[in-house]
This record gives structure tokens, sequence and C-alpha cells, in this order.
């Protein structure tokens, strides 16, 4: 729900374009097209009986005692399964496909890690920067990724990628990757607005009778309004 709007076009900016137009929802746009592959497979019965019942730890569980055939998760999702597996010599990767053919991109998204920045609205910006030059400092970050299953983002402190998470690249060694941004100020103000939640969305379309049509005009009406209410152009 978060990541597969900036996948179909391969647009890791498709927040902050949804910002400066009065209708992002509307018939055509990323996030319409990618919301409906999403609800379609919701909606197709591969998530199981109650989807809704369980939260991530459950599932997770689940997985690693081999209860469940696929899970979608991040790198990070690697250290929870094999806390919980007795073994995890049939564990595989491979990257969530959203394209529809095998002539389109294969898209993948990627991203700055622990998101660690300074932000415009800091009260303390000195003291934040001395924070995130700590983290990413040798006293500290080396140590910290190797206790992670995540990659390194850093080239003066590499890491090889754990085998199982390689084998996605291995897969697809053709693989396009998208910079994800979550979303600057813009987006940030017309989302509180409009109360746009993308993982409250994804649950409702879990329930029965849930109109995902409707849903998406509602939203547009809410974001053109918003956008005038804020100002934003």
């Amino acid at each position: 729900m978060e990541f597969m709007p900036a996948l179909v076009n391969g647009n890791g900016q498709n927040w902050n374009d949804m910002a400066k137009t009065d209708a992002p929802f509307a018939e055509g746009t990323d996030i319409n097209v990618a919301y409906h592959r999403v609800y379609d497979l919701f909606t197709s019965g591969v998530l199981g009986k109650d989807p809704l019942g369980l939260g991530n730890d459950q599932a997770t569980n689940l997985f690693a005692q081999r209860k469940a055939a696929i899970i979608a998760l991040g790198d990070w999702g690697l250290q929870n399964i094999q806390n919980g597996a007795d073994s995890i010599e049939n564990l595989g990767t491979f990257y969530l496909p959203v394209r529809e053919t095998e002539a389109e991109p294969f898209r993948y998204i990627v991203q700055g890690d622990s998101f660690m920045g300074v932000t415009t609205h800091s009260k303390n910006p000195e003291a934040a920067k001395a924070f995130v030059e700590w983290f990413y400092s040798e006293a500290w970050y080396p140590g910290y990724i190797n206790y992670v299953s995540s990659a390194s983002s850093m080239s003066n402190f590499p890491k090889e990628k754990d085998p199982i998470l390689a084998e996605a690249d291995a897969a697809q060694p053709d693989g396009e990757m998208v910079m994800y941004d979550g979303g600057g100020d813009d987006f940030t103000a017309i989302q509180n607005e409009t109360a746009f939640d993308y993982k409250k969305l994804g649950a409702q379309m879990l329930t029965e009778g849930f109109d995902l049509e409707g849903a998406l005009a509602d939203l547009d009406a809410k974001w053109a309004t918003a956008r005038g209410k804020l100002g934003i152009e």
C-alpha cells in the first residue's frame, strides 16, 4: 500500500507529485492503478481466511514455523524469521513483482537506511546533526549494521548481503531500482488534513462490501478541498 504507487511507473517521488494535483486518485493515475491491483490481490483469497485477525508478529511466527507459504516483508524481516524458525534451510527470497508483463521493467524499492536526517523544523538542529553523524560513525554504525539483516548504506562500512536476501538479486539481475521518497511537507500537510492512511485503506479492502471506486473518489474530493484550504499549489 505504501510502495506500490511508486513502483507502477518507477516514480519514487509519487507522494510529492500527488501534492501538486487536485485529483491524484483519479482513473489512470499511478495510485489508482496500484490500488486496483492490490485490491484484486486482496480479494483473490490468497491471504487466507482471516487476514485482519493476524498481527505482523503472528504472521511472521506462522511463516517461520512453516505454517504459511509466503510472507511479504522488507529485509529487516529476515532477523525475525531466523529468531522464530527451527531451521531456515528451505527459506528463499524474491522481489514482489508489480509488472503485468515480462516486457515491462521489473522494479523494486530501495531507500535510505534508518531515515536519518535533520528536518527544517528541528528545535535543536546542531544536536540533531551531531546525533546523525555519531550514528553513522565508526563508533556505532559498523556494529549496528552487522547486527541487523539490512545491507549497509555506507560505502566506507561495506557489508556483504545475506545469502538468503541475495537470492532476490540473482533472480532479477536486470531489476530497476526505484529510490523511494516518503513524501515532503506539502504531501504530509494534505495527508493530515484528509486523514489519508494507506494502511487503513488496505485493511478496508479486506472488509466485506468495500467500495474501492467510491473510496478513491471521496479521497479526490477531500484532496482538492485540502489543497485549496492549505494554499498548496
